[in-house]
């Protein structure tokens, strides 16, 4: 059962995880949330909409929050991991938004 867990992981993964001194997870959610970015990107940089709609962001968050809820008790491990990616994206949203706020000084791309 150990080794079949382990098949999400390819060598080229493993070597990075290596390399970078994060674990294997990481990178394998990692790349499912650059995977759901890049599909998103015509809608633009989210670092343009400012503080202002934070509680938006928030609001998405929890609504992403139960996405991920009804994918991990309904649809399998592969919709559950995309979930997870949009929950985690929507996190780095909000800690990128609120960080670059604090130092308004950095470009907004």
């Amino acid at each position: 059962m150990a080794d079949r867990a382990d098949d999400r992981f390819s060598a080229e993964l493993l070597r990075a995880a290596k390399v970078l001194g994060v674990r294997p997870e990481v990178l394998w959610l990692a790349q499912a949330m650059e995977k759901k970015l890049q599909k998103n990107d015509h809608k633009g940089k989210w670092g343009s909409f400012g503080t202002d709609k934070l509680q938006w962001w928030l609001d998405r968050l929890q609504e992403e929050v139960e996405e991920l809820r009804n994918a991990a008790h309904h649809e399998g491990a592969e919709a559950t991991r995309l979930e997870a990616a949009d929950v985690a994206n929507f996190a780095l949203m909000i800690a990128d938004t609120v960080w670059r706020s604090e130092y308004a000084d950095l470009p907004v791309d």
